[in-house]
């Protein structure tokens, strides 16, 4: 449990670090703490500007003997993130700088923390790679 906590405090200050939000609770199925009631004091950290997270199932196998095939294999999911920080672009593109220390930091806790859906099936498995993270504008 330590671990974990210690992990997803990363994750969080990974977030944080590419956003211009302020992240005002989280939850998870151990924990619900309430972080703050403030709002944020960057005029640009608006819901709207999001960062698209492309990543990837990267665990070929289910099983330990690498003789069950991962149906989710190289498969590619998205998640989105508001209030993205897009002074972490790229020069002239949609793309956050992947060379950027507050991007790899966010990188780093993202693989450590999320998982594929293949986990339902083999809990040991799961590992993503993010591909890249892409500025996108959206009203949801």
């Amino acid at each position: 449990m330590p671990d974990f906590l210690t992990d997803w405090g990363d994750f969080r200050d990974g977030i944080l670090g590419i956003t211009l939000g302020t992240v005002n609770r989280e939850q998870a199925d151990i924990f619900n703490t309430l972080l703050t009631s403030s709002p944020p004091a960057d005029p640009n950290a608006q819901r709207e500007r999001k960062w698209a997270v492309k990543y990837r199932d990267i665990d070929e196998y289910l099983d330990a003997l690498s003789t069950i095939a991962n149906p989710y294999y190289q498969q590619i999911f998205y998640m989105e993130i508001g209030t993205a920080d897009y002074s972490l672009l790229l020069t002239n593109q949609d793309i956050a700088d992947p060379a950027d220390a507050a991007v790899i930091a966010f990188v780093d806790a993202f693989e450590l923390i999320v998982k594929s859906p293949a986990v339902a099936s083999a809990p040991q498995n799961g590992a993503v790679e993010v591909m890249e993270i892409r500025a996108v504008g959206r009203s949801t």
